[in-house]
């Protein structure tokens, strides 16, 4: 599990190039629409240049407040335009979530018997169920591809061609060859 601060940059660049699926999290108002294209379109990239396995899970809103309209208005449009992409587990805009995170630990663990603990453990299962489904998926089409194929690949030794060709390995880490991260995938500078 790879979490990424709330804006794109090298950090969450690696991230999607290391990783097998992606949650993203939004808030149901219109910044958060509008940074769902952009997030949305760097996983495309993503996808089409370096990490063709990457699976996105699906949009989940947070910070929600129920009594506002208009976030209301935005869940609706979100899940229709999304259909199946959307989470069905809210995660609501409660006092405890800040105060866990204030003192470094998880909610299940600061306030197991809590309703933000509860939220957080169904979030857990339907994040659980959306990758049994990714990787259930993906067993398939390899097992078509397979049956389809008698000469393989040995992926040991297979290349992407993108940022990660000719990586160096460095514990859990790999060091990634900077120059080859698009510029729109880049960290800004302040």
């Amino acid at each position: 599990l790879i979490d990424c601060p709330p804006r794109l940059s090298l950090v969450s660049f690696a991230a999607l190039c290391a990783s097998d699926s992606v949650l993203i999290p939004l808030e149901a108002a219109d910044w958060g629409a509008q940074g769902i294209m952009q997030v949305s379109a760097a996983v495309e990239h993503v996808q089409s240049r370096y990490n063709p396995a990457l699976q996105l899970l699906g949009y989940m809103v947070s910070r929600f407040k129920k009594a506002r309209f208009y976030q209301q208005s935005y869940l609706a449009k979100l899940r229709e335009h999304f259909g199946k992409l959307a989470f069905d587990t809210l995660i609501p805009d409660l006092a405890r979530y800040e105060k866990s995170v204030t003192h470094g630990v998880p909610i299940t663990l600061h306030t197991p018997a809590s309703i933000e603990a509860g939220i957080a453990r169904r979030l857990f299962a339907e994040v659980e169920r959306r990758i049994t489904r990714v990787v259930a998926k993906a067993l398939i089409a390899a097992d078509k591809t397979f049956s389809r194929r008698s000469n393989l690949p040995d992926r040991k030794h297979a290349t992407t061609g993108g940022p990660l060709d000719g990586r160096k390995r460095l514990g859990g880490a790999f060091l990634i060859d900077s120059d080859r991260i698009p510029p729109e995938m880049r960290p800004h500078s302040s």
